[in-house]
């Protein structure tokens, strides 16, 4: 597993287009070319995670997880395997926060 440099992301945009291109990059894919999801994970109804999946072809999906409270985040390949972590000194936990805790929790 590698480990890639401290990174600086301070919304949730940044966040976002930094895992797509990540991902991407990682797995020789063409920027933009692939749908990027997200769903925010939580743990006793309040927001702790970010998932996020590149919909790649052949159906073949590429993962990466945010997590809020260690400020990192976790890449995987299709196996499941974790491949890379890259810890942020930075990041939009504030906006997290006070975007998703709002939301209703479907039961």
């Amino acid at each position: 597993m590698n480990q890639c440099s401290s990174v600086r992301l301070d919304t949730l945009a940044e966040l976002t287009d930094f895992v797509n291109t990540k991902l991407c990059e990682q797995n020789l894919l063409k920027l933009g070319a692939f749908p990027l999801t997200e769903r925010v994970l939580r743990r006793r109804g309040k927001p702790c995670a970010m998932s996020f999946c590149l919909h790649g072809p052949r159906m073949v999906k590429f993962m990466a997880i945010w997590e809020a409270n260690s400020n990192r985040i976790l890449f995987y390949n299709p196996s499941g395997e974790c491949m890379d972590v890259a810890v942020l000194i930075s990041s939009p936990v504030d906006e997290f926060i006070e975007r998703f805790s709002a939301q209703d929790v479907e039961a």
